[in-house]
């Protein structure tokens, strides 16, 4: 790779698996932290000794929140970014299929309808992305009200290496490899696409699709956002050919 450190922020439903598949093509599985969220690493890792165990590495992916705030500054951080109602309606699928995922009993036996005015369900689900990049940012998403978390999660979009779509994903994975000195795979595959494939459809017509949009209200300007600067990347990258 041409980068020293580089670092996925992988958010929940955004191709994060089938990215992977690319990253495993291109990185020796040594190079690569085994710990795949949050949760795991601080449980098998103090805080205190972090920044000298992720040394020992050299790609870092998983579903973190805060993890760019213990990796050197010139890291190579990049993130995909999903159309946000189809993200959450993926995510709820999800919890209502998979049986190993946290939040299955809890809401196993509930309407859907009824799960989205759950507060465990709400904390998890709510303006997810931009959770991510306030956190990602150095900042507590809880103390700051929503316009400081817009400006936020956008100022840390400015900030990061390169910025994907999942509904561009191979247009995305095209220039994220010219970023890093690729290899691209014979084929780009969707994978991890069984799990939701029950359940609701972004086609069908939701009667709470109210309340998915309030949900992502936040989510929905950060993805506007992100979308203008993705483009801005490939005109530049098509005035170069």
């Amino acid at each position: 790779m041409s980068h020293k450190r580089v670092y996925f922020i992988h958010i929940r439903k955004t191709a994060g698996t089938a990215m992977r598949e690319q990253i495993a093509f291109n990185v020796p599985k040594e190079k690569r932290l085994p710990e795949l969220s949050e949760f795991e690493l601080f449980a098998k890792h103090p805080k205190e000794g972090i920044e000298r165990y992720l040394e020992n590495f050299d790609f870092y992916s998983g579903h973190y929140y805060t993890l760019r705030n213990y990796l050197p500054e010139d890291t190579f951080t990049f993130t995909i970014l999903r159309d946000p109602v189809s993200r959450m309606i993926s995510e709820i699928n999800h919890i209502y299929s998979d049986k190993m995922d946290l939040l299955h009993e809890h809401v196993k036996d509930m309407k859907k309808a009824e799960a989205l005015d759950d507060p465990r369900m709400k904390e998890a689900l709510e303006n997810s992305q931009t959770r991510y990049m306030v956190g990602n940012a150095g900042e507590d998403y809880d103390s700051l009200d929503e316009r400081e978390r817009l400006e936020v999660a956008k100022g840390f979009l400015d900030e990061l290496s390169f910025v994907g779509i999942q509904e561009q994903f191979n247009t995305s994975i095209f220039l994220l490899s010219r970023e890093l000195g690729w290899r691209l795979p014979p084929k780009i595959k969707k994978i991890n696409e069984k799990i939701t494939q029950n359940g609701m459809k972004v086609h069908h017509r939701i009667p709470f699709i109210g309340k998915i949009y309030n949900l992502n209200r936040l989510d929905i300007q950060l993805y506007r956002y992100a979308q203008t600067l993705f483009d801005r990347r490939v005109l530049k990258k098509l005035k170069e050919v």
